[in-house]
């Protein structure tokens, strides 16, 4: 360290401040030229950390000197100079540095570095390799299958993107055979190809490639291929993957089948084709079909396109009747189209309608028919008719045509069917046949018969005077059904015959209707059967007459001994009426004769036919003796009568019903009961001496002239129970006479003698009467004052019709008292000369005490006709009125005003309410406004008033006494306008930490103009208030605060004035802060795990909130479609109520668009100004990858790792990075491999990586993980990302190396039933035991060392429900000598006799053994077998022994499965040793070489799944 002082002659100053300083040499120069890698538009300089790890490179003496930074020397080669120029960079972390800056792209480039440290700048290094500014070319577009056959296929490709800066070298060209495995850079082929697929590179200026389909096996398959263009910059990207099928188009080298018509009409024509097979598609998917039709004129053909394969049919429609239309097939498949088929010729046009088939005649041997095509021909002309016959009728399957009738010609009119037999039938069904075929047919049916025979002539049965009925009967029907007959009439004047058919088979009668009376008419008919009609019958003639119609009857007249009957004739019948009958009853049911007709005897008989009437006597003798009159009977008698001609006694009439009695007598005079000036209600009725005659009442008739002695109206009344009547419509003033007649149902009385009436009504009612004065009445209750009452009236109403003469005043000192008065009661009668009429008494003068007393009053007007109606009755106060009220001006609208008042002295009356009065507003007439009624109110609001106007007001008060003169408030006039209205409370505008702007609305001014405003402040909250400076004019509307102390609330106020007076607002309350500063900091976080394709995650800083609380913060963007951003907040972001934390994400976005934002921060006092507009992608960095895979790993050395494309989040995945770590012998160096761009050399976007040695090492664990790149990130330096490690755990099948670099171990040998190789030692009947020998050398372990070796056992009751027993066993576990095997296991507590499966696996640190025995060992529970014992053992000839044994008595629980026998010593040795089947108890041994004669000794045991028993013993002896 170093300090300086300067020295003067006075001395020496202060030493400077130290200075460290290194005492070393500056670092050495680098030995290698730094790696430098390119885009288009970027160079980027590696550093050394990058190239050697975290220490420098052996050799950089560094000197102890700590490293400060980098000097990059760049030199742009192609800019003709060789100039290098130097960036100096001081980010000590940094591991590269990359220009983006004055990058020409095309250009090369080299670069030198220096590494610096606090001493010095090494010396520089070597000249990099010159690299070109570019990128990696685009992809190819579009790339596509030019052609292809079964064997060989053609690509080409078009490319119209970038080069990145540099030219297209090569094009290279990968095919993969199943789509997912491709070939990468570096891995080895031959002959251009390896497993995954195949690599080729051709020249830049052929963009085809043809691929031997055969040759690679894919014959009719699918080839996956992709393009990529080679620059200086490295291969580009990759095409999009074409998948292509190496097949011919359909039915190469032939052509399809021709169309098929289907069906027709004139409409359409369908047509079908059959579905193609694999082999007619060649393996190719079958992707539709392209039919030809013509226009149906031989014109040129038009393609329709169908791609449902599916379909097999098509419909052309909207044809033209009777056109060929032509149709020809293509088939489409993924590859091509199909040759044209053949060519398919069409009529449009459908087979003939069914015909009408008419049956023209019938005989017994033939049937004569015609047709009638009332349908369509189909579109083509019928060329013939074809016959089918049927006895049964059942024609739904025409077989063979009648013979001669198949043929017949289109125009054909009748043709005769010969009947095979008579009186059958037969059914004919005809076709017509035309260019489309045989159409529908249709069928008549008949029976082979002749038409019935001529029947009888028609006979009358009876007739009226328009009807004639005669018989009908059928003769001979040749066996045929009869099905009706036709009745032939003429029109009576022998005119033309008209025809009525009858379809009742059963009918025998029939009525013709409608005929004129008295006319002869004709008749004749025909009998029909199903085969015809027969000939007409001989004629009749019949003449239409019937007897007369019953006659109206009705009563002329009455009297007490007789009823007048008359009738009026009906219809005569067709004849002359030649008399009358008259037949009566006393009951209408029961007549003379009993129940009545018209042949029962008349009462009266009439000969002379122009009588039209008959005197009824109703004395007793015509009656049975019964007296019929009046009152002595009170029924009514019946009649009826009835005309004579010559076709007999006509029809009755209707019964008619009557009383014999006398008529009404005369009734009285009308009686008046009201009228009025243009009617007049009378009163009636009968006299009492009418009830006598038993008569029914049945109304009144009223009779009144014109008032000028002239002709009677009449009213008839038919009420019985009305007795008054009003006769509207007179003259007033004119006398009528009225009179009255009674009616009853035997006839009317005479009139009456007649009223004389003058028309007039009586005068309305005048109103009520009122207080007009008082004078002289003291306020104490003396009756020796005379104190005096004027009162008056008016009269709105009608004098009826005369003029008022007087007028009666009534009154009384209680309301009883006056309502007892009559009409001439009054007590005044004033002359009606007085308008408006008034009167004037002394109060003392009526009943009761003093003056002061209520009096009680109505009016009457008279007239001529009479007193007039009465007026309501007034009560009033016998008092001087009120004194003036007192009036002020209270308060007023725009449109109305309000003043209250103040009664005075009352002089002791009631007090009833006030009256006002007001002027217009424009110096009119003071005018009666209304009454106020209620007492207890003493205001008055004047509602629909001209704004800003004064109008003169008075107020009186009104007593029970009378009304006060007027009082008026000062001034006598308000003014129609209003306080201002209350303003609203003022808002904050713009406001800071130390001002506020206030702004508030304009109240309404209520009719007067606004003056001024007036701003107040509390600093108490409201209880003390300080001005704001001088009151602002009436236009101003906010204004700024300031030198407000930050933090504090204050309230505030508006005071709003007009001419009339001020209005205080609402109270706001306001702290003095400001709305938070604009946020600067608004970034995207492309790492978050919220961000995606369809979502971006922003986060930002929070502003200066200018001393207001924080509240949340509003996100906005526009629709990603390049717009406006929305002055809608985004919803999605959800803070706008949240101030933490500053970070969101906004979803529901596209996927990957750009999208432009902007935030905005909120406090207490409102939103601040929006951030600068930011684009961000809605796109996040690679989601994590889930799925790495360790498939493979072997002693190579090689470890395969595999993962798939995890979810892109919105931008294309453009590389992947990976580290593999050592986890094994970590001490031994480093243990970390970066696979990443750098180590590779290019980017990569291969899902696997193979790691060879050097990077892994034989008998080594590894663990590796991966992560994706996009445009997004991550950051190198950032941790996003990676997937967890592989995994460094065996897992339970033992198919992964788990990271270990070995191979899959052997499995275990001599794998059984550890007891089949004990020297000692007997199975048991509840365990198994099973034994293997284990790996002894490292080779069958995969490599890895012996004491890592372990075995799994899977045991189970059958193959498929084997488990693992338990934890796997260490190669420690081993039987003792003298065991051949090393290994065993047992599985205790079973069942004698059950069956276990067992198998054994070998496992290393990573893998178990690909396979155990096979099958697996099906071993039973069971112990040694019994021995079996040798009876005998003869040698019958040379070489060859007879042995025979007994079966063991004990088989140990499991079935024998063979038997073992030996001979001489060793009988273990298998040289001496044959095996027989478990169901021999005697075997001839074959022995080569056997001496009989020798002595030998022979050997038997048993062997059963458990195990062998113990060896038999025999010795053989010589014969």
């Amino acid at each position: 360290h170093f300090r300086v002082t300067a020295v003067s002659p006075v001395g020496e100053g202060p030493p400077s401040t130290a200075v460290g300083m290194l005492c070393a040499p500056a670092p050495e120069r680098l030995a290698f030229a730094p790696t430098v890698v390119s885009t288009a538009s970027s160079v980027t300089v590696k550093l050394w950390f990058e190239v050697n790890g975290p220490a420098p490179p052996p050799g950089l003496q560094l000197n102890g000197a700590p490293v400060v930074g980098w000097r990059i020397l760049l030199d742009d080669v192609d800019d003709g100079e060789d100039t290098f120029e130097e960036t100096v960079v001081y980010d000590t972390t940094a591991t590269e540095y990359a220009f983006t800056s004055g990058i020409i792209t095309g250009h090369s480039y080299r670069a030198m570095i220096k590494v610096c440290t606090v001493v010095g700048c090494s010396p520089r290094s070597d000249i990099s390799a010159p690299i070109v500014a570019a990128s990696p070319p685009e992809a190819p577009v579009p790339v596509y299958a030019e052609s292809s056959t079964d064997t060989q296929l053609s690509v080409a490709w078009g490319f119209a993107g970038s080069n990145g800066g540099a030219p297209i070298l090569m094009w290279r060209v990968l095919l993969s055979f199943d789509g997912d495995n491709w070939v990468s850079d570096g891995e080895a082929l031959t002959d251009n190809c390896n497993a995954n697929g195949c690599l080729f590179e051709q020249d830049v200026n052929d963009v085809n490639f043809d691929i031997d389909c055969q040759e690679y096996g894919r014959t009719m398959q699918v080839v996956w291929v992709r393009i990529a263009g080679r620059s200086v910059a490295g291969v580009g990207r990759y095409s999009r993957t074409l998948a292509a099928r190496c097949s011919d188009v359909p039915y190469a080298p032939g052509q399809p089948a021709v169309p098929v018509r289907v069906s027709s009409s004139m409409h359409h024509v369908t047509v079908s084709w059959p579905t193609p097979t694999e082999a007619d598609l060649h393996m190719a998917l079958h992707s539709g079909y392209k039919l030809w039709i013509d226009d149906g004129a031989n014109g040129p053909f038009q393609a329709v396109h169908l791609t449902d394969t599916l379909q097999t049919t098509f419909t052309k429609t909207g044809t033209h009747a009777g056109a060929e239309y032509r149709f020809k097939m293509q088939y489409l498949s993924e590859v091509g189209e199909s040759a044209e088929s053949g060519v398919l010729a069409a009529v449009a046009a459908a087979p003939p309608d069914a015909p009408l088939v008419n049956i023209v005649s019938t005989s017994d041997t033939d049937i004569e028919f015609g047709v009638e095509l009332r349908g369509s021909t189909g579109g083509s002309p019928i060329t013939h008719w074809v016959v089918y016959m049927s006895q049964d009728g059942f024609l739904d399957n025409p077989t063979v045509p009648v013979a001669g009738l198949d043929n017949i010609p289109a125009n054909f009119q009748t043709r005769t069917f010969s009947c095979p037999a008579q009186a059958v039938y037969y059914s004919l069904r005809i076709h017509g046949v035309n260019a489309a075929g045989m159409g529908a047919g249709g069928i008549a049916k008949t029976k082979c018969a002749d038409k019935p025979d001529k029947p009888p002539a028609p006979t009358r049965v009876t007739s009226t005077a328009n009807t004639v009925t005669i018989n009908i009967r059928p003769n001979n029907l040749h066996d045929a059904y009869l099905t009706g007959f036709r009745i032939y009439a003429d029109d009576g004047a022998d005119g033309p015959w008209s025809v009525d058919t009858v379809l009742d088979t059963t009918q025998r009668t029939f009525t013709k209707y409608g005929l004129s009376p008295g006319l002869p008419y004709r008749f004749k008919y025909q009998v029909v059967s199903e085969v015809g009609a027969s000939v007409f019958s001989d004629i009749e003639t019949h003449y239409s007459a019937a007897t007369p119609d019953g006659p109206t009857v009705y009563v002329t007249g009455t009297d007490q001994d007789s009823i007048y009957l008359a009738w009026t004739p009906g219809f005569h019948g067709g004849a002359p009426v030649t008399g009358w009958r008259v037949y009566g009853s006393k009951t209408g049911l029961t007549w003379p004769d009993g129940e009545w007709t018209t042949a029962s005897a008349a009462m009266y008989t009439i000969g002379d036919p122009t009588v039209y009437s008959q005197r009824i006597s109703c004395l007793p003798e015509f009656w049975n003796d019964v007296d019929v009159r009046g009152t002595a009977y009170d029924g009514y008698l019946y009649f009826k009568v009835s005309g004579v001609n010559a076709a007999g006694i006509g029809e009755a009439s209707d019964a008619y019903r009557f009383r014999c009695s006398a008529p009404p007598v005369q009734p009285a005079i009308p009686q008046k009961v009201s009228g009025t000036a243009s009617s007049i209600t009378i009163s009636y009725g009968p006299r009492p001496e009418d009830a006598n005659s038993g008569a029914i009442y049945t109304g009144y008739k009223i009779l009144y002239d014109d008032g000028y002695s002239g002709d009677y109206s009449e009213v008839k009344i038919t009420q019985t129970s009305t007795t008054q009547y009003t006769i509207g419509g007179l003259t007033a003033g004119l006398q009528y006479r009225i009179r009255v007649r009674v009616l009853s149902e035997v006839g009317e009385s005479p009139l009456s003698d007649p009223l004389l009436a003058t028309i007039g009504a009586d005068a309305d009612p005048p109103s009520q009467v009122y207080y007009v004065s008082s004078q002289n009445c003291p306020e104490d209750d003396g009756r020796d004052v005379d104190c005096e009452l004027t009162v008056g009236w008016d009269f709105p109403g009608s004098n009826g019709g005369a003029a008022i003469q007087s007028w009666y005043l009534y009154y009384a000192g209680t309301f009883a008292e006056l309502m007892a008065k009559t009409a001439d009661q009054r007590q005044q009668e004033i002359v009606a000369a007085a308008s408006p009429p008034t009167a004037t008494l002394l109060c003392r003068n009526v009943d009761g005490d003093g003056n002061q007393k209520y009096v009680y009053f109505r009016a009457a007007a008279v007239t001529p006709v009479g007193v007039g109606r009465y007026s309501g009755v007034s009560r009033i106060f016998c008092a001087n009125r009120p004194d003036a009220p007192t009036v002020q001006d209270q308060d007023g609208t725009a449109t109305s005003v309000t003043v209250t008042f103040r009664e005075q002295n009352l002089y002791k009356a009631v007090l009833v309410g006030y009256k006002i009065y007001m002027s217009d507003g424009l110096g009119g007439r003071m005018t009666y406004r209304g009454m106020v009624e209620d007492t207890s109110q003493r205001y008055y609001t004047a509602t629909g008033l001209i704004t800003d106007r004064s109008y003169a007001i008075q107020v009186t008060v009104v007593t029970t006494a009378g009304e006060s003169l007027p009082g008026s408030p000062a001034g006598g006039s308000v003014r129609s306008c209003g306080f201002p209205a209350k303003p609203s409370a003022p808002a904050r505008g713009a406001s800071t930490r130390n001002s506020v702007e206030l702004i508030w609305q304009a109240p309404a001014d209520n009719g007067c103009p606004m003056t001024s405003y007036e701003v107040y402040r509390s600093e108490d909250l409201g209880t003390t208030w300080v001005l704001q400076g001088a009151p602002l004019a009436y236009t101003t509307l906010r204004t700024t605060i300031a030198g407000l102390t930050p933090k504090v609330i204050y309230a505030w106020k508006v005071k709003a004035c007009n001419a009339r007076a001020c209005t205080d607002s609402e109270l706001a309350y306001m702290k003095a802060a400001g709305q938070p500063a604009t946020i600067t900091t608004l970034a995207q976080e492309v790492e978050a795990s919220t961000a995606g394709a369809y979502s971006i995650a922003l986060s930002w800083v929070a502003p200066d909130m200018e001393d207001g609380i924080p509240i949340g913060y509003k996100v906005y963007r526009n629709d990603g479609a390049g717009g406006d951003v929305s002055d809608h907040s985004d919803p999605t972001c959800g803070l706008d109520t949240r101030p933490a934390p500053q970070r969101c994400t906004v979803t529901g976005l596209q996927y990957g668009r750009w999208y432009t934002f902007q935030v905005a921060a909120i406090n207490e006092v409102g939103e601040g100004p929006r951030s600068a507009e930011q684009q961000f992608r809605a796109a996040a960095v690679p989601a994590t990858i889930t799925t790495l895979a360790n498939p493979e790993g072997n002693t190579f050395p090689s470890l395969t790792f595999t993962w798939g494309a995890p979810n892109s989040r919105g931008a294309a995945i453009t590389n992947y990075d990976g580290q593999l770590e050592r986890v094994t012998n970590v001490d031994a160096g480093p243990v970390l491999v970066e696979w990443n761009t750098a180590t590779r050399g290019q980017d990569s976007t291969d899902l696997q990586v193979i790691f060879t040695a050097p990077d892994v090492a034989v008998g080594e664990q590894y663990r590796f993980r991966v992560r994706g790149y996009n445009e997004q990130g991550p950051a190198i330096a950032s941790q996003w990302g990676w997937s967890d490690w592989s995994s460094t755990t065996p897992n339970a099948a033992g198919d992964s190396p788990v990271g270990w670099t070995l191979d899959k171990p052997n499995p275990p040998t001599a794998f059984g039933r550890a007891s089949d190789l004990m020297p000692t030692g007997d199975p048991k009947a509840t365990e198994i035991t099973v034994g293997w020998v284990g790996v002894t050398a490292a080779a069958d372990l995969g490599q890895d060392a012996l004491e890592n070796c372990q075995y799994e056992v899977y045991a189970g009751f059958s193959v498929d429900t084997m488990t693992p027993q338990g934890a796997k066993l260490d190669a420690a576990t081993a039987l003792a000598a003298p065991y051949p095997q090393t290994h065993y296991f047992t599985v205790g507590n079973l069942e004698p006799g059950q069956h276990v499966y067992f198998q054994v696996y070998t496992w290393n640190s990573a893998w178990r053994s690909l396979a155990a025995v096979t099958p697996p060992l099906d071993l039973i529970a069971a112990s040694k077998p019994g021995k079996p014992t040798i009876k005998s053992a003869v040698s019958t000839a040379a070489g060859s022994v007879d042995i025979a044994w007994e079966i063991p008595t004990d088989d140990g629980g499991a079935p024998l499965l063979e038997y073992v026998l030996a001979y001489g010593v060793a009988p273990d040795d298998e040289n001496f040793q044959t095996t027989v089947g478990p169901g021999e108890t005697l075997v001839t041994w074959e022995i080569n070489g056997f001496d009989a004669a020798a002595a030998e000794t022979f050997h038997i045991r048993a062997r059963t799944n458990a195990g062998y028993s113990e060896w038999d013993n025999f010795a053989y002896n010589t014969p």
